[in-house]
Parts: C-alpha cells; structure tokens; sequence
C-alpha cells in the first residue's frame, strides 16, 4: 500500500509487484490499484509518473554492479 507523509491524491493505492526470471534477466511488473478512475488519471498525469520510470531506470542501471552474490545474500 502507498503511504505518504503528505498524501496528494485522494485515498490510498494498493501495489503489486511481481519479479519474474527467465533465461538469467529478471523482469519487474508493478501494478497499482487506486480507489478510483479519476485519481489513477490525476496520477498519470502527474511529474509522479515521470519519477517512477527515472527511479526505474536508475534501478536498472545499478543493479548489474552489484554482482550474483551481493543480490543472493
């Protein structure tokens, strides 16, 4: 669930996300659930959206520095 200090959107957001490997990469799918259409669409709208795919993105790129035994410990 996401929770903010300062909520900017009306009630809450449920999210999932599911890790998925296959052929040694792994795969991200996040879906988030919002108490209504009208704030989905606010959030999609939003500088929120662009954040997420930059943090993805930056994710993206460290995540290989780290090596196999660093992420399986």
């Amino acid at each position: 669930m996401e929770v903010f200090d300062e909520t900017w959107y009306p009630g809450v957001a449920a999210d999932t996300i599911a890790l998925a490997e296959q052929n040694g990469q792994t795969t991200l799918a996040q879906t988030i659930l919002y108490n209504s259409r009208e704030t989905r669409d606010a959030v999609l709208k939003s500088l929120a959206r662009n954040g997420m795919a930059a943090s993805y993105d930056r994710l993206e790129k460290l995540l290989p520095s780290l090596g196999r035994e660093a992420l399986s410990a």
